[in-house]
């Protein structure tokens, strides 16, 4: 697909998930829930200042009718063990290996008694595949890189899904922590799964 077109799809989705949890935020605020309301607000702006926090990623899920739409973003510190350029051959394996992985819906999350098919994806590397042989990009050591990845995945009613199981943990040792916002057509909510806490039910 092209990479316009689905950059268009992918913001669109993106700017329906934000809709979605707006509305049920100012839902709360009208019963009265103004508390909770700013701990939401004060726990997600925390969240985005620690955009690129080593061990932690986001995860985006948004499920509608028959798709289910997902966007992870993670240091690439999570996934490989390093940030920079693969300098050597085994670091570069380790980039491909990486790269296998992540194309994988099933890789990042599971629907459990759900069957659902992988229709779409796309990838953004941390770093040029060229970067390894440019100098100055071994010179950045303070330079952070980033997997940015979305998925499209049909299931059958995937508005029906009850639970997904978070599969990073046991792809990859860095993930500690990873922030999951999740809306579909009648709900929405957000917590933080851990490797010992990967299986949360959406309702």
């Amino acid at each position: 697909m092209n990479r316009a077109i689905l950059t268009k799809i992918v913001l669109t989705h993106m700017l329906l998930f934000a809709s979605i949890v707006s509305a049920h935020e100012e839902e709360h605020e009208e019963h009265g829930h103004h508390d909770a309301h700013e701990k939401e607000e004060e726990h997600a702006g925390h969240r985005h200042h620690d955009a690129h926090e080593h061990g932690r990623a986001s995860l985006n899920i948004l499920l509608d009718d028959k798709t289910v739409n997902v966007e992870l973003t993670t240091p690439a510190l999570n996934v490989l063990g390093f940030e920079h350029a693969p300098k050597t051959d085994e670091q570069e394996a380790k980039v491909r290996e990486a790269g296998q992985v992540l194309s994988r819906y099933d890789s990042v999350l599971t629907f459990p008694g759900a069957k659902c098919t992988q229709s779409d994806s796309y990838m953004e590397l941390p770093f040029d595949e060229h970067d390894s042989d440019d100098d100055h990009a071994h010179d950045e050591k303070d330079s952070h890189s980033d997997y940015y990845v979305t998925y499209s995945v049909t299931c059958d009613r995937a508005d029906k899904l009850k639970q997904i199981e978070v599969q990073l943990f046991k792809q990859f040792p860095g993930f500690e922590n990873i922030d999951i916002q999740w809306a579909s057509n009648s709900s929405s909510g957000s917590l933080t799964a851990t490797s010992g806490q990967n299986k949360f039910n959406l309702e």
